[in-house]
């Protein structure tokens, strides 16, 4: 995170200032030669001419407010003069960033106490997609065994799909390892090919389901 008073690129107490924008802070010519590729643009964007809200005098190198960040200023003695003025302002930007970091901190709370995506999607949002598609890729001839790893399952289609759209002339094994951040939609997905393995689930075009003959989970993330 960039603050002022901190180096930009180990974020160690520093006072030291890039000596072109004067905005960014390196603790040593080693940090700022680091961070030269991130810092580049920025620093372009601090040396145009920018007005001071003080006394009025527009030039390169202003320096910003390190509260709100939404002002410029010649010097500490220009923002001085203008504090008056500025002060409702600046607290009222602080204020609002202080809110939004902490809604940012009880969502990503709410996320470490429930992995997975933010909404239940019981049969997928988007559409299915033939995660193999022979004809395009190895082609409608190959007739060796295939192996997929799955890291995101969120449910089942995808792997349905990729079967029913098989050659019939393929008759070689096809594994499915199968993954994902949230427990629970894995078990979904594993409990819903097995039903439709064991035929406890009826669907049309099943011919090629039986050459859904081995499925293998992976339980790590459990």
């Amino acid at each position: 995170m960039n603050r002022a008073g901190y180096c930009w690129r180990c974020e160690a107490p520093c006072t030291q200032r890039c000596s072109r924008c004067r905005v960014a802070f390196y603790c040593s010519k080693v940090c700022q030669k680091q961070d030269k590729w991130r810092h580049e643009p920025n620093c372009d964007n601090a040396v145009l001419k920018t007005e001071c809200s003080g006394c009025g005098v527009e030039r390169e190198g202003m320096m910003k407010c390190s509260s709100c960040l939404k002002v410029y200023y010649c010097n500490a003695e220009c923002q001085r003069n203008h504090w008056a003025k500025h002060r409702s302002s600046c607290h009222k930007t602080a204020e609002e960033t202080i809110k939004l970091v902490e809604q940012m901190k009880k969502f990503l709370d709410m996320k470490k106490l429930n992995p997975g995506v933010a909404a239940t999607y019981y049969w997928g949002n988007t559409p299915a997609v033939d995660l193999i598609n022979l004809s395009m890729n190895e082609g409608e001839e190959y007739s060796s065994p295939l192996a997929l790893l799955l890291c995101g399952v969120g449910d089942p289609r995808n792997v349905l799909l990729t079967i029913a759209s098989l050659p019939d002339a393929y008759t070689q094994q096809v594994t499915f390892m199968l993954n994902d951040i949230c427990p629970c939609t894995l078990a979904r997905t594993v409990l819903l090919l097995y039903m439709l393995k064991k035929g406890i689930i009826t669907i049309h075009k099943s011919n090629h389901c039986s050459k859904f003959l081995y499925l293998r989970t992976s339980l790590s993330s459990f």
